[in-house]
């Protein structure tokens, strides 16, 4: 009897397993039709916007992706200003397509879709979030553009400066006999960055500090200079490094911790890590058109 009951036991424990599998892999073949069909929905809508678009027609936009704005109301014409006048430029000209992304999702479960385009040398990028009404249509409800060209170039047309992670923690100086002038300063810096640094500028004040606010402030500026150094300062190092600017420097007034206030200012630090931008424009230059109208 009792071999029986586990017999039974054992045959209703493997029907309960091959269920549960079952369910696991229909639910997975259903939530990805589910998403092959939302990518399907979402390419073809962003495919609609850019004809839209390139049309120029901002009413049109409007009353075909914004439904539910009342057209006669202040809103809509809140709405109407909110149209990127530059989105409309760009895909008036027909740009080619270079790649079309529907995989990214957005603030509030927004779908988010990213058109590549070319024109001539220039790469733009345009996103439309688009959103799901209760019956499963896809609208629109923000439209960005950003050049890509632009945005790699301006990584070199301005100094990087990592000052949160280069951080100058201490100065350090002797004096001659009457305390009157520098013999030497150094001056220490960490680098909480994930890079090594064999370059650094910053600008380096010293001074008289004014005792009468609570805020260090300066009351007599005795020292301002830019300071280079092409030291390397390893990712995670702090370093001592000396100034030679301040060596036999006069500070006309006694120098003690009380008479000295400084601050070092960032201004560039090299060399410079990569730039995601301008990684993806390199991986775009790369891609063939897509053979899409619109």
């Amino acid at each position: 009897m009792g071999v029986k009951v586990c017999i039974f036991i054992l045959k209703y424990l493997l029907l309960m397993k091959n269920t549960i599998i079952y369910c696991l892999i229909a639910s997975t073949s259903l939530f990805s039709c589910t998403e092959q069909v939302d990518k399907k929905s979402i390419y073809k809508r962003s495919i609609e916007l850019m004809t839209v678009f390139s049309q120029g027609d901002t009413n049109t936009i409007l009353k075909h992706h914004f439904p539910y704005v009342d057209q006669s109301n202040e809103m809509f014409g809140l709405e109407k200003t909110r149209i990127d006048k530059d989105i409309i430029d760009v895909l008036s000209n027909k740009p080619s397509i270079v790649q079309i992304d529907t995989s990214g999702r957005g603030y509030m479960g927004d779908y988010e879709a990213s058109i590549v385009v070319k024109e001539d040398t220039n790469y733009f990028e345009i996103i439309f979030w688009l959103y799901r009404d209760s019956v499963d249509n896809l609208y629109l409800r923000r439209a960005d553009l950003k050049s890509l060209n632009e945005d790699c170039y301006a990584h070199f047309n301005f100094p990087h400066v990592p000052e949160e992670s280069v951080i100058f923690k201490r100065l350090s100086w002797q004096t001659d006999i009457l305390r009157t002038s520098f013999n030497s300063g150094q001056i220490m810096i960490q680098n909480n960055d994930s890079i090594d640094y064999s370059f650094l500028r910053f600008r380096l004040k010293i001074g008289e500090p004014d005792f009468y606010i609570n805020i260090p402030k300066f009351k007599n500026l005795k020292f301002n200079q830019t300071i280079e150094i092409s030291q390397k300062v390893r990712a995670g190092d702090l370093v001592l490094v000396d100034i030679p600017e301040l060596k036999d420097y006069w500070y006309e007034i006694e120098i003690n911790k009380t008479n000295v206030l400084w601050e070092a200012e960032l201004l560039e630090a090299l060399p410079r890590p990569e730039y995601e931008e301008c990684t993806f424009l390199d991986q775009i230059r790369k891609k063939t058109l897509i053979d899409c109208t619109y």
